[in-house]
């Protein structure tokens, strides 16, 4: 109570010094004197208070960097803010700066929570874990509508380059004058694909701009450009083939942010809701200890020990699952997996020397099956390196469950230790309870080796009893030497059990198999965006076919420089194109029949008709394409959050169910067992 007046007072403070400040500036803003001051000081040259913060920013970035952790943090930051700014050095330091900083102020104002309100090493843990969250979550909220952003922008820089085309019939002009009229973010793309254009070896500096280029779509408009600068431009059915290919392109944009809009908007608030019932582990427990007095006894056991732990892993699976949802729909995270640090861990002797024993070789069943799982779920770990993952999760994962066990075995003896004394009428605690209490923990000290039961063990204990300062009537000896027995016996079992080791190696093993449990999850959550993929392809080649003199390996190169899914599949096909069944060889790897349709037509193309013969219909296969994708859209939006919404609420439903209805349950069966046992037959 003491500390959350305290809080209030400083809540109150806060808002009382906003509240002054707040009409000072109103104040000073109404008056006439002040407003011909600022119209005198606008006439004056000044920096921007924007350039000032950003040059704060810039040099605050080597000082985050050199800090391990904190490093770590700004790193993983910036790898994401480098594909938007198009490698923009100066944005990318500035933003990545003011992301870190943000998260760890909120790590550091759950900190200061944390020590503020009651000392309980679960309701620490809470806010710390919801520190974490808001810090992460605000950053990816933060870096999310900046690539909303984007993508709002590219839709206007294609209107702005498709006006100046009309103006100039020449790309890189076009693609020059639209860059000056566009925002700082866009503009930092357009001048890369300008860069491309006057390149003296554009085909190289294509290539540089995809390793940095944040999504498909902007490698698209940067190829269109290229492609159109070099060939020429076509006119087909009254049409220019390049103001054909941006409309396309803006079509896949504008119904891409729609989708995205449509699933984030229903998964918005679930981390929240997945986080906050750890908060309130605390007070379901006061509320339930005033209502119910007898369920201080299983909080304090081993069993209320465990049912603490629950909520808390399964909010950190809970956690980690939503969040891969969002992962798996993010373009820009798509690039690869973070590996730096698994590699660094192989790379020790004696690791790697463990790894070759687990691992197996390569003609070997079990090394093809991993690999095949590898494939399918377009995941960029080797098979040595999933069978890393899997050692890791079995060690540590059986290291925290033999630490859990053990630390509620020492909770248990110390509450048996240090028991919580009865308080009197006055709110005081008599002396005869204090020196019972410090009698009995001196017990447990002594006894703690020995058999309590036998003769030696008992006459010793009656001698203590007989002179302890907390004299006990004759009457009441046995009793208490009894139930003291019992206790002491209890105190002496609360060790690591036999059964226990075994629950923990049963766990280890369970969790050995978890990387492909998520391997399964990832290819399920892929395998409903391949039809997705596929019509992403024939919208691109709508926009090549109609180009003179493109070849099938072009087609082959861009659908894999735009694609996720068949990423691998693809860069096969292109290594071993000329070998001359390189494509039936694709064909039968990727195991999707509209993807094997378009596989055939590619195969007609290169080995008897021209491209566009090929695809001769495909503008109307794409117009029912895109029908189809908003159906398929709508579909997989809502699979994805009704998987997101279990996953979401699990925890909440677990902690009022394991942390609150169990228990009363529980602790009301064992004192009806009490009480029938107690009945006279």
């Amino acid at each position: 109570m003491e500390s959350t007046g305290i809080l209030l007072i400083i809540i109150g403070v806060l808002l009382a010094i906003t509240l002054i400040w707040a009409l000072i500036l109103t104040k000073a803003n109404s008056s006439q004197e002040s407003k011909e001051i600022e119209k005198l000081k606008a006439l004056l040259p000044q920096k921007k208070r924007g350039v000032q913060l950003e040059r704060l920013l810039i040099g605050l970035y080597p000082v985050l960097n050199r800090v391990p952790v904190i490093r770590n943090l700004l790193l993983r930051i910036r790898k994401r803010l480098l594909l938007i700014h198009a490698g923009v050095e100066r944005s990318v330091r500035a933003e990545a700066a003011k992301l870190t900083v943000l998260a760890i102020s909120i790590f550091l104002i759950a900190i200061i929570c944390s020590v503020i309100f009651p000392k309980s090493i679960f309701t620490t843990m809470g806010i710390w874990v919801g520190g974490i969250y808001l810090g992460g979550a605000i950053s990816d909220i933060w870096i999310s509508r900046i690539e909303h952003n984007m993508m709002l922008g590219f839709v206007e820089l294609l209107d702005a380059i498709r006006f100046e085309y009309q103006k100039f019939k020449m790309v890189k002009e076009a693609v020059q004058e639209a860059s000056e009229n566009s925002d700082k973010l866009i503009s930092a793309h357009a001048e890369q694909y300008v860069d491309i254009l006057e390149s003296i070896d554009p085909e190289m500096a294509l290539r540089k701009y995809y390793e940095i280029a944040p999504n498909h779509f902007a490698r698209q408009v940067a190829g269109v450009c290229w492609i159109v600068s070099e060939l020429g431009d076509t006119v087909s059915n009254g049409a220019s083939s390049f103001l054909s290919a941006l409309t396309k392109i803006q079509d896949e944009i504008r119904l891409d942010i729609l989708r995205r809009e449509h699933l984030f908007s229903q998964l918005k608030g679930l981390e929240a809701i997945c986080i906050v019932p750890i908060l309130f582990l605390e007070p379901m427990r006061k509320w339930s200890e005033v209502n119910f007095p007898f369920m201080k006894d299983f909080y304090v056991s081993q069993l209320g020990i465990l049912a603490v732990f629950i909520p808390f892993i399964l909010t950190i699976i809970s956690f980690y699952s939503l969040r891969m949802f969002r992962t798996l729909d993010n373009s820009v995270q798509n690039v690869a997996d973070v590996k730096t640090w698994m590699n660094r861990l192989i790379a020790q002797k004696v690791f790697s020397k463990l790894l070759d024993r687990i691992t197996p070789n390569e003609n070997e069943k079990t090394h093809f099956k991993a690999k095949r799982r590898l494939a399918f779920a377009n995941s960029h770990y080797s098979v040595r390196e999933l069978y890393a993952r899997k050692f890791l999760f079995a060690a540590v994962i059986g290291l925290v469950t033999v630490s859990i066990l053990i630390y509620s075995h020492m909770n248990v003896r110390y509450h048996l230790m240090h028991p919580l004394p009865v308080v009197e009428s006055d709110g005081k605690v008599s002396d005869v309870i204090m020196k019972r209490l410090e009698f009995e923990s001196e017990m447990y000290k002594r006894f703690y080796d020995k058999d309590i039961y036998s003769d030696e063990a008992q006459a010793d204990l009656r001698y203590s009893v007989d002179h302890q300062a907390y004299k006990v009537s004759t009457d009441e000896v046995n009793g208490y030497l009894t139930a003291l027995s019992q206790k002491i016996a209890s105190y002496q079992k609360e060790v690591l059990q036999w059964y226990e080791i075994l629950i923990s190696f049963v766990t280890s093993c369970l969790s050995y198999r978890i990387p492909e449990v998520l391997l399964f999850f990832r290819k399920y959550m892929r395998d409903l965006e391949m039809q997705h993929e596929v019509d992403r392809f024939y919208s691109m080649i709508s926009i090549l076919a109609v180009i003179p003199r493109i070849s099938v390996i072009e087609i082959l190169e861009w659908m894999h420089r735009n694609s996720i899914i068949f990423e691998k599949q693809l860069q096969s096909c292109i290594l071993d194109y000329g070998s001359g069944d390189s494509l039936e060889r694709f064909k039968q790897e990727v195991n999707f029949r509209p993807m094997e349709q378009l596989v055939e037509r590619l195969k007609e193309a290169a080995e008897n008709i021209p491209v566009a013969q090929a695809f001769d219909n495909i503008e109307g296969e794409r117009a029912f394409a895109i029908r189809r994708r908003e159906q398929r859209y709508q579909e997989m939006t809502a699979i994805k959050v009704a998987w997101a919404k279990q996953i979401g609420f699990m925890p909440m439903y677990v902690s009022v169910g394991i942390y609150l209805v169990f228990p009363i349950a529980y602790v009301a069966y064992l004192q009806l067992n009490v009480v029938l046992t107690d009945l006279p037959m």
